[in-house]
């Protein structure tokens, strides 16, 4: 196919150090699209994605972020992440230090900040504006449908340890592989209906907890309004 824009994406590419200047090596005329999101709740956020994904092993919010320095140092990091760096949440939210390598690497005409703020509030007027970043055709007619996916659902943290231990025994794995077929669909089905159930994905972040890491981001997100020329007032708020 003729296509006048090719994308690639990748949430790490954001805190990585490397990847702008691998992509500007191996892109030079690269257009550069990052969206952001209130850092407390990012990091809120990652650390539900972390644990489901199994990258996580610290379930309470709070204790993963006072995990941070040891896990800096090498230390405290699940035995099978897939992602250990992902585990330094506040390095993570970082934005103004990532985006402006961005900006050094590409020049800021080839930088196109947005918020997730935007697509919330208005999703066709954010995406026409990230197409005419990209010269490509604003036509609401070649508009796509933005529709909320897995909205109220997330996987159950509850049963975590069981879905941990069927992850990370390869001892266990090998031993369910050598049983009969049958057997390994008996075991199979009974491990889904036992941690794949689902609960409500919008329990919010303790307030107070929420409270202090705003406060702690504040000059962060200050330095960051600056940076991409954008009022970020209401990322102070305590609520989310």
């Amino acid at each position: 196919a003729n296509y006048k824009r090719i994308g690639e994406a990748s949430p790490s590419y954001l805190s990585s150090i490397d990847a702008p200047r691998n992509i500007k090596t191996y892109q030079p005329d690269a257009k550069i699209v990052i969206t952001l999101r209130q850092p407390v709740d990012f990091m809120f956020s990652h650390h539900r994605q972390w644990i489901s994904s199994h990258n996580e092993d610290i379930l309470d919010f709070q204790a993963a972020l006072d995990a941070e320095p040891a896990r800096v140092a090498g230390e405290r990091v699940p035995k099978k992440s897939h992602f250990p760096a992902g585990l330094a949440y506040r390095k993570q939210a970082d934005f103004p230090t990532q985006v402006d390598r961005y900006f050094e690497t590409f020049g800021r005409d080839n930088v196109y900040v947005t918020l997730l703020d935007d697509y919330r509030q208005d999703p066709i007027q954010a995406h026409t504006k990230l197409l005419e970043f990209l010269g490509l055709d604003t036509n609401p007619a070649m508009m796509p449908s933005f529709e909320v996916v897995n909205a109220g659902a997330s996987k159950d943290l509850r049963n975590f340890a069981i879905r941990r231990l069927l992850k990370n025994n390869d001892t266990l794995l090998r031993t369910i592989g050598l049983l009969p077929a049958s057997v390994r669909g008996f075991i199979g089905q009974t491990a889904t209906s036992i941690t794949g159930s689902r609960v409500d994905s919008k329990k919010p972040i303790d307030p107070e907890l929420r409270h202090r890491l705003t406060d702690e981001f504040e000059s962060q997100i200050k330095r960051l309004a600056t940076l991409i020329d954008r009022d970020l007032t209401h990322w102070l708020n305590h609520k989310s």
